[in-house]
């Protein structure tokens, strides 16, 4: 059962407590769209390099891949934004909060 309009998966339920962290910067975290909090991006980021970026620190239980979407809410309404998404391959694993705080350092 979803727990909110902008949480429809479970991988979005449990990336939140960390991808939530990206509504107070100038980040797109993909609410709205099929990859609401599962994805990030902005119409400045260079997907691949930060995809390969954030791939080297092999942050535990997840996986990165280039994304590039169009945004429907702000930042970024109606823009290209390009970034990652997020793919949970161990849920026992995640550190969502880490994750979200490491993609925060990484992109700054």
């Amino acid at each position: 059962v979803p727990t909110s309009p902008a949480l429809q998966t479970i991988q979005a339920a449990l990336l939140y407590p960390g991808t939530g962290l990206l509504e107070g910067v100038n980040l797109n975290e993909g609410r709205g769209t099929s990859y609401s909090f599962t994805a990030l991006g902005a119409s400045w980021i260079n997907a691949v390099q930060l995809c390969d970026a954030l791939q080297a620190l092999q942050l535990p239980g997840i996986v990165f891949t280039p994304i590039q979407y169009k945004a429907v809410t702000p930042p970024y309404t109606n823009e290209n934004c390009n970034g990652v998404q997020l793919n949970i391959t161990d849920h026992s694993k995640l550190r969502s909060v880490h994750t979200g705080i490491t993609v925060l350092q990484t992109i700054a």
